[in-house]
């Protein structure tokens, strides 16, 4: 039940995403979705937006427990509890568009690439509050951007690659 409860979460997330994604768009996308016959539909469970935001974003990452989300776009890095649409605390450096993003399964560290050729991490997430000043650590300059999926991360945030 506590993998249910999980997975549950991350779905609610990511449903939350598409939902602001395709707020934002402002087109008229169309999504049908349908179960094989041997679904059980006694494992059905509800789901409901939360928030939404009509932010631009380049990349989103969510934690693999669903309570936080990060979203990079071209001004910064704008992390998120679950539970509230404004953002817990953030990173902008207009120097900087931000490509790709990635959390830890638990949310407590994040790390973000650059179209500049950095990579940013930031370590206690989900204790930050307010505008960061800087990351707690950064690359040297990896000569070309770094892509989206071309960057991860482990579940306890400890390796990058």
């Amino acid at each position: 039940m506590i993998v249910m409860r999980k997975n549950s979460y991350f779905i609610l997330g990511l449903l939350t995403v598409l939902a602001s994604i395709i707020m934002a768009c402002g087109s008229s996308i169309r999504f049908e979705v349908g179960a094989s016959s041997d679904f059980d539909s006694s494992k059905i469970y509800g789901v409901k937006m939360l928030w939404n935001s009509s932010m631009a974003v380049n990349d989103v990452a969510v934690s693999r427990n669903g309570k936080y989300l990060v979203a990079v776009n071209n001004t910064g890095v704008y992390y998120f509890s679950s539970d509230n649409s404004k953002p817990k605390w953030w990173y902008v450096n207009s120097t900087e568009d931000f490509l790709t993003v990635r959390i830890s399964a638990n949310g407590k560290y994040v790390v973000v690439g650059t179209s500049q050729g950095y990579i940013r991490y930031f370590n206690d997430s989900t204790a930050r509050v307010g505008e960061q000043l800087n990351a707690t650590w950064s690359s040297i300059d990896l000569g070309d951007a770094v892509w989206k999926g071309t960057l991860d991360m482990s579940d306890n945030g400890e390796s990058l690659w």
